[in-house]
């Protein structure tokens, strides 16, 4: 069977042959532990969590999934996360609680409702659903780079757009955004890298005098409202 790959032929008929030959060998050698030599390797062209045969892109369409393996995982206590040196206790410091958002799945899922009528009543709206969070020493507000020329993500994006144009709106406070969908409005990757830069510098002036910490990434940069990053 031959399968054109990159304007060259593969000879997966050659291949297989391969391979029966190696197993052999392998089954001879009672020593080698085929599991961990042969899972470690991938003996194909292109790595098969990747890519297909023909050389195209696997697109992830079940991410998601993750958060519900991870939720499903053993929680620690905690304990096994101390010190080992615990002689001076008196001079640990008291626990901190902190917490990682993804800033931009807030941004998707408190949607856009009937009365946001600019992007400062929408950005009002996302730093009270944060304020809401009070249990927590110390936020990690990350927002994903839009700013790169090429990404996986961004291709991804392209893919599902099927070629279709998209509308790049302008960030400030006065822009009206109505009668536009957030699915319409995040469509592009430059309003999207522009919102990211919006929103970080609205939450921080909104917690500026606040005793809780934020720490807010977008772009390259990292900023906050208590402590030099």
């Amino acid at each position: 069977m031959k399968h054109k790959l990159n304007n060259q032929i593969v000879e997966l008929k050659d291949d297989r042959f391969l391979f029966a030959r190696m197993l052999i060998v392998a089954r001879s050698r009672p020593e080698i532990n085929l599991q961990k030599r042969i899972g470690q390797h991938e003996f194909t062209s292109l790595p098969r969590a990747l890519f297909t045969v023909s050389g195209e892109l696997l697109p992830c369409t079940d991410k998601s999934s993750l958060t519900a393996i991870l939720e499903e995982l053993p929680n620690k206590t905690g304990d096994d996360m101390q010190p080992e040196d615990t002689t001076n206790k008196e001079t640990l410091l008291p626990p901190k609680k902190v917490t990682v958002i993804d800033e931009m799945a807030v941004v998707q899922a408190m949607g856009k409702p009937s009365w946001i009528k600019t992007c400062a009543q929408w950005a009002d709206h996302f730093t009270a659903i944060l304020g809401k969070c009070s249990d927590y020493d110390k936020f990690h507000l990350v927002f994903d780079r839009y700013d790169l020329r090429t990404s996986l993500k961004k291709s991804t994006r392209e893919i599902r757009q099927g070629g279709k144009p998209v509308i790049t709106y302008h960030v400030a406070n006065n822009t009206p955004v109505e009668k536009v969908s957030v699915k319409q409005f995040l469509s592009s990757a430059t309003t999207k890298d522009k919102l990211t830069v919006y929103l970080a510098k609205k939450v921080l002036h909104h917690f500026q005098a606040k005793s809780t910490v934020f720490i807010v990434t977008a772009r390259q940069d990292v900023l906050s409202n208590d402590i030099d990053v």
